[in-house]
């Protein structure tokens, strides 16, 4: 018998352990098999924004936390890492 896929609550879990312990690339892949799992989930969209902010990648990040937030309108971690992008984009500007 084959192996069953992971549910998206063990994704969700080893996405967040993986981003605490600051192993991005393993929790950028682990998000992504979530959102695969369960594309409607706004907490694996947030997260799946937040580990791309931390890698730099700006854009895919703010796709991402709109995504989140489109899902979840009162989402306030969404909200907050939106603003945080926002000032960034604007401290970049000339």
């Amino acid at each position: 018998a084959g192996r069953a896929d992971p549910v998206p609550a063990d994704l969700s879990r080893l996405a967040h352990a993986l981003a605490d312990q600051g192993r991005l690339d393993e929790a950028l892949d682990a998000c992504e098999r979530w959102l695969r799992a369960d594309k409607l989930d706004p907490g694996a969209h947030c997260l799946h924004g937040i580990i791309l902010l931390e890698q730099q990648a700006l854009e895919p990040a703010r796709n991402a936390i709109e995504r989140a937030l489109f899902l979840d309108p009162d989402l306030a971690l969404g909200r907050h890492v939106l603003d945080d992008l926002a000032r960034r984009r604007r401290s970049e500007q000339p």
